[in-house]
């Protein structure tokens, strides 16, 4: 069964994921992200304040995301309005990409996008 994770985007970074040049989408590691996209953290202060301490290997600070299998975006609001499928690679802790709207020096969760499936109103 699919596991779809719903999320509003502004025009520019909607348009950027559709015509392929934006390969991520980023959220703020805030209580509120926290609670939609991470299933199990072991160390909350450690998550908030320094996610560059993770390290999968060892387990240091253990995370595991929730398992969505599909993220579906849309752009604005109204039964009319533009929608896009796409497959959700992974999530991940990562550093930004400047031109997709994030910061190089700054860590999110990181949503890594596979390929579009589906649009409407497009």
């Amino acid at each position: 069964m699919d596991k779809i994770l719903h999320l509003t985007l502004n025009k520019k970074w909607f348009d950027m994921i559709l015509s392929g040049e934006k390969k991520e989408e980023y959220r703020e590691i805030k209580p509120y992200w926290i609670t939609r996209l991470v299933k199990y953290f072991q160390n909350y202060s450690a998550l908030i304040n320094y996610p560059y301490l993770y390290d999968r290997g060892k387990g240091k600070y253990h995370i595991e995301f929730k398992s969505f299998t599909h993220i579906k975006f849309v752009n604005g609001y109204g039964k009319d309005k533009p929608t896009m499928i796409l497959r959700l690679d992974s999530i991940v802790l990562s550093k930004g990409v400047e031109k997709w709207g994030g910061d190089p020096n700054k860590y999110y969760i990181t949503i890594k996008l596979g390929e579009i499936i589906d649009t409407k109103n497009i």
